[in-house]
């Protein structure tokens, strides 16, 4: 996972890469908290390099996409390939921001 963010429009943009597994649960977990503080007001991710995507991380993230919608932030979820939208179906989100790859 890699994060940038934008000064300017207090935007955190997070990319994912390979194989979201166990392993990296404590990394979400850690680097999400971050997307909670006050100054950022967008965040977008990108998962158009995932290539796999363990149940224990995907819950992760559904915990902290539905924490920053209900903080008020923006979200953006990009580079939704067809493997990463089943998962996503599979836990009942519906994400309408996302945008295929």
């Amino acid at each position: 996972m890699q994060s940038d963010e934008s000064p300017k429009r207090n935007t955190v943009y997070l990319f994912f890469f390979g194989v979201l597994d166990d392993d990296d649960v404590e990394t979400f977990n850690r680097q999400f908290k971050l997307l909670l503080k006050p100054n950022v007001r967008e965040v977008v991710f990108n998962f158009s390099s995932v290539t796999g995507f363990a149940r224990p991380a995907l819950n992760v993230f559904d915990e902290f996409y539905h924490s920053l919608l209900n903080k008020g932030k923006a979200v953006r979820i990009e580079g939704v390939n067809d493997y990463v939208a089943e998962c996503f179906r599979s836990l009942g989100l519906e994400i309408p921001a996302a945008l295929p790859v």
